[in-house]
């Protein structure tokens, strides 16, 4: 009476059904540099230095390319990515193909999504169509 009611637990706040619709996407200007198919893949991409930051660089030598292998989960988790399939069915996949829960593969999912975004290999975007409909 006197306290709100609960949501039901299987009905997923606005902004997990916003998060489900993102789509992730490669970045092209990532180089395949070593593949062993299934296995590892090693990438390479271009650093890029802000412009107070160029200087300081160039005279220290920094790096201008970082290398990032992907193994594991990590590795399934970038080849289901083509552009189309959106974060949820990407969730949906690795729930079902470890049999975990939803929460689990939610977690999982996304930490491996956020670091892969983190280090410029993908970005994650909303279709347009789908922005169009939301309003």
């Amino acid at each position: 009476m006197f306290f709100p009611s609960k949501a039901d637990p299987l009905e997923l706040p606005e902004d997990q059904n916003r998060e489900r619709m993102a789509v992730p996407g490669k970045n092209e200007l990532v180089r395949l540099i070593q593949e062993e198919p299934g296995v590892y893949k090693i990438l390479e991409i271009d650093l890029k230095y802000g412009a107070v930051i160029k200087p300081l660089a160039k005279l220290l030598k920094a790096r201008n390319q970082k290398r990032i292998q992907l193994d594991g989960l990590s590795l399934i988790i970038y080849e289901l990515i083509d552009g189309q399939r959106n974060v949820g069915e990407i969730i949906e996949f690795i729930q079902e193909k470890y049999q975990l829960s939803y929460f689990e593969s939610r977690n999982l999912s996304l930490y491996y999504l956020q670091t892969l975004s983190g280090n410029g290999i993908i970005a994650l975007g909303i279709l347009k169509e789908e922005v169009v409909e939301g309003n």
